[in-house]
């Protein structure tokens, strides 16, 4: 339990850091200190996760790394980190973000962890990621239906802009690492090359790009619509009681990250039959 309240503390601070950092409030890692010795915490596991943030005398800490990151990012594309926390719906208020299928009305809630936005009115999304199994999320993934984390994120937050009046445009999906002070690093996973966004592009993070068994490339756009088609397809498939681990019932990732893997019981023959059915 303790570890849990350990690392929601820790991701706490790297959107407060962020934020003092885009306000220009952070000037020296001293304020790290004033921030680490303030906390109400003690015990041999803070000792601990303190040193992992904000490191020790011969040594930095996440944090330090962290905001070396921030300043050089901002300096180098321009994009300034301007949503912290960002919350699409609540069940509180009654508001959400709503995707309309033929079965009925889906509706979304969720929180991205971070927006940022260019003067230039482009925006992209980022997920804070603490493990390492995101770096096996690729845009492959993502066109399969196996990922829709960001897609979504990018949706939902047009949709927030748009419906406030904001003319910004979603041009990236990313996931920032902030497992340690030795992995700590964003990673773009798509993004839409027709709108030339600022920021250093892998050929195979661009979109538009050439899918199998599509006449024509798949654009940044439509990847978003065909996520949402993907939502509402589990969404439907759930609601009549088809509960299937992946679209590919032969595909066995899921044991790089399930914590019941050692006691599955998938029988991808039996979900073949489901799949044919």
């Amino acid at each position: 339990m303790k570890s849990r309240t350990y690392l929601r503390v820790g991701m706490g601070f790297l959107s407060i850091f962020c934020g003092l950092l885009m306000h220009g409030k952070v000037f020296g890692y001293d304020i790290t200190d004033k921030f680490s010795t303030a906390l109400p915490y003690k015990g041999i596991q803070w000792s601990l996760e303190k040193e992992k943030y904000f490191g020790r005398a011969e040594q930095r800490g996440l944090l330090h790394k962290f905001l070396d990151s921030e300043k050089e990012s901002v300096e180098r594309s321009g994009f300034i980190p301007s949503y912290f926390e960002f919350r699409f719906g609540s069940l509180k208020t009654g508001q959400y973000f709503q995707i309309n299928t033929e079965q009925g009305d889906i509706r979304l809630y969720g929180i991205i962890d971070r927006i940022d936005v260019h003067p230039n009115g482009q925006f992209m999304v980022i997920d804070y990621k603490t493990g390492s199994a995101f770096k096996n999320i690729n845009l492959n993934q993502i066109i399969e239906g196996n990922s829709l984390q960001l897609p979504v994120y990018l949706a939902a937050a047009g949709n927030y802009f748009e419906q406030k009046g904001q003319s910004l445009k979603p041009v990236a999906g990313i996931y920032y690492q902030v497992k340690d002070a030795e992995n700590c690093r964003q990673m773009i996973v798509f993004a839409d090359s027709e709108q030339s966004p600022p920021i250093p592009l892998d050929k195979k993070v661009q979109l538009p790009q050439p899918v199998a068994g599509r006449e024509e490339n798949i654009s940044f756009f439509e990847l978003i619509t065909q996520s949402l088609r993907y939502v509402a397809e589990y969404v439907n498939q759930i609601g009549s009681g088809n509960f299937r681990h992946t679209r590919h019932p032969m595909d066995d990732r899921c044991k790089t990250y399930c914590l019941y893997s050692k006691i599955c019981r998938k029988d991808p023959t039996k979900l073949l039959s489901i799949a044919d059915n």
